[in-house]
């Protein structure tokens, strides 16, 4: 992949490639230990199926207009839990270390809402998508 879009098919906080994963079923890792400039290598992991879907994705986030597209779901699921307020903290963990372990071990991407969007006031929507 082009370094101009290296940052994108990461994300920040690597939270794209999460993305990435969770919607295809498929391992992603972009190789980062390569001269400046020079294109980085994406390995891809899983089936044949997951694999080429993993690929139609980076190819959609590499096009022009790439960081704008709806990115299709594929086989992934996206459910929406309304988690007590006060249990959020245990989810997201010191820095985010909870949650980056759960999205590592799971393969899903885990997605809190912090504009208060849950059934009510005490309540948080967390949005979990993956296969």
């Amino acid at each position: 992949v082009s370094t101009l879009y290296v940052g994108r098919v990461i994300g920040k906080g690597g939270e794209m490639i999460r993305d990435l994963q969770a919607r295809s079923g498929c391992r992603i890792d972009v190789d980062q230990n390569v001269p400046d400039g020079a294109p980085r290598i994406i390995t891809y992991r899983g089936t044949r199926s997951t694999i080429d879907f993993a690929k139609h994705l980076v190819q959609i986030l590499c096009s022009e207009g790439g960081k704008e597209a709806e990115l299709p779901l594929g086989k992934a699921i996206r459910k929406q839990i309304q988690v007590p307020g006060t249990v959020i903290g245990k989810i997201i963990g010191r820095g985010g270390e909870m949650i980056r372990e759960l999205q590592s071990k799971s393969a899903a991407k885990i997605q809190v809402d912090h504009t208060g969007g849950g059934v009510d006031a005490s309540h948080r929507q967390v949005t979990v998508t993956g296969t």
